[in-house]
């Protein structure tokens, strides 16, 4: 496709006989690659597109012992992959946000949707109740030019009530003396205190107290 000159999306200038193309609002559907032509020479270049990353956390309420789906996807457009340099080739993972950001074992594949590619990350896992609050990370770009589109999702894990523990802890309390007692769950467990003849007794209520 020639490109004219003139105030549009694609603008060709010219200062001391080096033509510049310029791509006001780049979109998706500007990747590919581009050539400059003259009576005896031609020159190429590609242009790599980056659109959105998208983490999707399957079933949305993860519960303790189930298996769950972790699936990234990130759009981009540009020439096919055997013109591109193997620096500039588009590189994805997913990985759990620590200290060393620990890889996951993620399997990749690509779908094509029109003039865009979509690569995606996908990832099987085991609820286990210590990845609460735990963050889920992905990224994706290049080693070349080191753009990199990262996006974040905090896995909020269902977990029964556990841990039950009073305050103060003691075998002997006198009268008046106040007792509270916490408990571990996800969401906050309901409880009531009962006497040793299962009566329930009245008391304050907080959060998971």
């Amino acid at each position: 496709q020639t490109y004219p000159e003139g105030k549009s999306k694609y603008r060709v200038t010219n200062y001391r006989n080096n033509f510049n193309l310029r791509i006001s609002k780049i979109t998706l559907a500007d990747g590919g690659t581009y050539k400059c032509s003259t009576i005896t020479e031609q020159k190429s270049a590609y242009l790599l597109v980056f659109g959105k990353l998208s983490i999707l956390v399957s079933p949305t309420n993860l519960v303790e012992n189930e298996t769950a789906l972790f699936r990234c996807e990130a759009k981009f457009s540009g020439p096919t992959n055997d013109q591109i340099s193997n620096d500039d080739l588009p590189r994805f993972r997913m990985f759990y946000v620590n200290d060393s950001k620990t890889e996951l074992p993620a399997i990749g594949f690509t779908e094509p949707m029109g003039y865009t590619l979509t690569r995606v990350l996908e990832y099987n896992a085991t609820i286990d109740v210590q990845m609460h609050g735990q963050k889920l990370g992905c990224e994706f770009g290049n080693n070349n030019t080191k753009v990199n589109v990262t996006k974040y999702s905090t896995l909020n894990i269902l977990y029964t009530p556990r841990e039950v523990t009073f305050h103060p802890l003691s075998n002997v309390y006198v009268v008046g003396r106040e007792i509270s007692c916490s408990v571990d769950g996800n969401p906050a467990p309901k409880f009531t205190w009962k006497n040793k003849e299962g009566m329930e007794q009245r008391g304050k209520k907080t959060e998971n107290h």
